[in-house]
């Protein structure tokens, strides 16, 4: 399939509000575009983000050098393979337990910026490059919903917070977000055409 079909079905699947198939053709969309889109997509999304992160964690500022360090990637030629510990190395402060941040959108933001931080070390490796932006756009539109979702409903993301997993079906029902997921994906189409 080209990338005009795959980017065809991606925008009829989002109008649908067929999320799967939106998810699932985002792979095949990043290995048709190659490994500089698989960071600069995901990206995109990851650094609109920082603001709502920065927002609900005005403290946190390793994201900010992680960003960065990325961006000023994308712009230098890559490294020699046995240059890359290097480049990995520099030194950042880490990203907190997963589990830390009590916000919402802030834990799952966090596992995107971490998958985007490993695309660099496997650029000779498309099928890996392809499935950590996957996972990283899965998880940024996942943050947005939650933030979204969380910020309105703070009495439900509570419940959630204590693993009352019968609020996360509110979530799946709200219109809002329904909404939100599909101009992400749409706007997701714009940029892999952009990139």
């Amino acid at each position: 399939m080209t990338l005009s079909c795959e980017l065809k079905v991606l925008r009829e699947a989002a109008s649908r509000q067929h999320w799967r198939l939106c998810f699932e053709i985002s792979e095949p969309i990043f290995r048709s575009v190659g490994y500089p889109a698989c960071l600069k997509v995901p990206l995109h999304f990851v650094e609109s983000y920082l603001e709502k992160f920065k927002h609900h964690n005005p403290s946190e500022h390793w994201p900010d050098i992680r960003i960065q360090a990325l961006k000023d990637f994308m712009l230098k030629p890559p490294p020699p393979l046995d240059a890359w510990w290097e480049w990995w190395d520099i030194p950042l402060p880490e990203a907190k337990d997963e589990k830390r941040y009590p916000t919402p959108g802030s834990n799952e933001f966090v596992r995107s910026l971490e998958r985007l931080w490993r695309i660099p070390i496997n650029t000779d490796d498309l099928e890996h490059c392809t499935m950590l932006a996957k996972q990283a756009t899965q998880e940024i539109f996942a943050a947005n919903l939650v933030e979204l979702w969380g910020s309105t409903h703070p009495e439900l993301w509570e419940q959630v917070r204590k693993e009352n997993y019968w609020a996360f079906r509110e979530l799946r029902t709200n219109e809002e977000g329904h909404r939100l997921h599909g101009e992400l994906w749409l706007q997701f189409a714009d940029e892999v055409e952009n990139s």
